[in-house]
């Protein structure tokens, strides 16, 4: 009897661990193109903080055109609603496409949490909106949560336009380093102040000496002409 109770202890302790997981944290995979154009995409990152049903965060994605590699980098926010979370595109934060972008065009993420070979990862669909110049367009989401932020393509982007702040898990994952980096950099100034000190002291003693001399060639100057005066006296 104690060990099934103990057995649905678990159980209930891991699922609520998942729950309280959500969907925050840094995923990335590749989405798919349901349409036959020339465009071949290559990744897709998405930094995601949940608090409660809300979502919000940022996506990079890259993607190839004749043989020239875009990017663009969006802010997001959603809503979840049990194990399905809709995330649409906010605003373009940052790109690398040479033509003007048409800002009408908002991506719309469906992700479904699902646990498979014991491990997070989210499964979906994605669609454009249809607007005056462009037909809406979908494929599917496949992401993986990654672990290792420093794999990250999407965080220097965020560093760069000083957006990384943003990003509450991320913030609090450099936090000790940053304090590491202070603390560095405060024990090189430490050091090199006291190098400076030295450096100053040994030339004030420098300065010191060379003053003293002087004065001691002027008093063995005069002590050889009193006996030199004394020797002719005595003659």
């Amino acid at each position: 009897m104690r060990s099934f109770l103990l057995l649905i202890t678990l159980i209930c302790t891991s699922q609520l661990v998942f729950a309280q997981k959500g969907l925050t944290g840094l995923w990335s995979g590749v989405l798919s193109n349901d349409s036959t154009t020339i465009r071949k995409d290559q990744g897709f990152e998405i930094a995601l903080t949940q608090y409660k049903e809300k979502v919000y965060g940022y996506t990079r994605s890259s993607f190839i055109v004749n043989d020239t590699l875009f990017y663009i980098v969006k802010r997001v926010k959603g809503k979840v609603n049990g194990d399905v979370a809709e995330v649409t595109d906010d605003e373009i934060i940052s790109h690398n496409f040479s033509g003007r972008v048409d800002k009408g065009v908002k991506v719309t993420y469906s992700f479904r949490m699902n646990q498979a070979d014991s491990t997070w990862h989210i499964d979906g669909d994605w669609k454009t909106n249809k607007t005056k110049n462009f037909y809406s367009i979908s494929g599917k989401a496949e992401l993986k949560e990654e672990k290792n932020l420093d794999n990250s393509k999407i965080f220097p982007h965020l560093q760069e336009l000083k957006l990384d702040h943003d990003v509450v898990f991320y913030a609090a994952a450099k936090a000790p380093a940053k304090k590491e980096t202070q603390a560095k950099e405060i024990a090189k100034a430490t050091k090199s102040e006291k190098a400076e000190s030295k450096q100053k002291e040994t030339k004030e003693k420098e300065i010191a000496k060379a003053d003293k001399q002087p004065a001691k060639l002027e008093i063995k100057e005069e002590k050889k002409k009193r006996r030199e005066g004394e020797e002719r006296r005595e003659q």
